[in-house]
């Protein structure tokens, strides 16, 4: 038999500490086994399992996601002077997908004088994506595009778009497996270094990773790889538009009733 084990498996829900017990009492009757296998998305989330749940697996595997590739393939799109920079991300859960990091580092790039000759698709869709969105809705060259891309839509926004910003934070499964599509469909991929983690090799081509919630080096990346911004600015215009950062930073209120409103969800699950 093979049995699979997820990070968020491993993790101990808020209020809920007698099943996470469970679910150690059950992992470690199996972890010994030698006739069940193990099957983790990388090394690190293997490891991870072992210290939360304080045992260790005895026959494990690493298996890398599939990828459709009729869908997230190479597609010969006619190219232009313009810059094409897409941005995807779940807007539900600020602190786990990072995108005011990215919006503050497009609010930087938007300093530069060659700004005007690109274009960025931004594509999102929950709770935080209005809030998120708002400091980046006065800029002509930005589009908003609020809804959960299919697997096709998002197979063509990466054909057709010379980098793609994956801001997500968190190393799971999923995220490997967005960073791995965004690859097969040939485009170059900016994501935080801790969503990358051991999943892919050193140097892998066209994977750029940065410092999550380091929105300035993301910006100074963004500038590189385009090749067609300037330099920058005078120091005084460095810093994003105050009042549109600001937007991002005072929603602290609206952030902490959303994870009570998570917290009482998982709540509610754990008690069904």
């Amino acid at each position: 038999e093979i049995y699979t084990l997820s990070l968020h498996d491993a993790l101990p829900i808020f209020g809920a500490e007698k099943v996470f017990a469970e679910k150690r009492r059950v992992v470690a009757n199996y972890a010994k086994s030698k006739n069940v296998l193990w099957v983790f998305p990388s090394t690190t989330m293997r490891k991870t399992a072992e210290h939360l749940l304080d045992l260790s697996f005895l026959h494990h595997k690493i298996a890398t996601p599939e990828i459709d590739t009729e869908i997230f393939t190479q597609k010969k799109i006619s190219k232009s002077s313009t810059k094409k920079v897409c941005l995807i991300s779940n807007c539900s859960n600020n602190s786990k997908y990072g995108v005011d990091c990215a919006v503050r580092a497009l609010l930087e790039l938007s300093t530069t004088s060659g700004f005007k000759n690109t274009t960025i698709s931004f594509y999102g869709h929950g709770d935080y994506y209005h809030t998120l969105t708002a400091p980046l809705r006065g800029l002509t060259n930005v589009s908003l595009h609020e809804g959960q891309l299919t697997d096709t839509d998002r197979g063509i926004a990466y054909a057709e778009n010379d980098l793609v910003i994956l801001p997500r934070k968190d190393f799971s499964r999923q995220n490997i497996t967005s960073i791995r599509e965004a690859l097969s469909a040939g485009t170059t991929v900016l994501a935080p270094d801790s969503a990358i983690g051991d999943a892919f090799p050193q140097n892998t081509p066209n994977l750029i990773p940065f410092p999550a919630d380091n929105f300035y080096e993301l910006s100074e990346l963004l500038n590189t790889l385009s090749g067609k911004f300037s330099k920058k600015q005078s120091s005084s215009n460095r810093t994003a538009n105050p009042s549109a950062v600001d937007v991002i930073k005072s929603d602290k209120q609206t952030s902490f009733e959303l994870q009570r409103s998570e917290e009482r969800r998982v709540g509610k699950e754990c008690r069904s």
